[in-house]
């Protein structure tokens, strides 16, 4: 499943607001099912805070 945020968000609006969304979610669906499609910051941080599926791509 793809998930967006809608808007130019910071670092510090990622880290205590967005990830904890993104943190539950990934629990109830489970983090192999999570995408996000948004701006390379947001894809960026849901990376690091392996937030997202590892598709074994070269970044990985």
């Amino acid at each position: 499943m793809f998930f967006a945020v809608d808007f130019d968000i910071t670092l510090t609006q990622w880290s205590f607001v967005a990830s904890e969304n993104f943190r539950a979610t990934c629990r109830m669906l489970g983090r192999d099912r999570m995408e996000i499609y948004d701006h390379s910051r947001v894809c960026d941080w849901a990376r690091e805070d392996a937030m997202i599926a590892d598709l074994g791509g070269a970044n990985s």
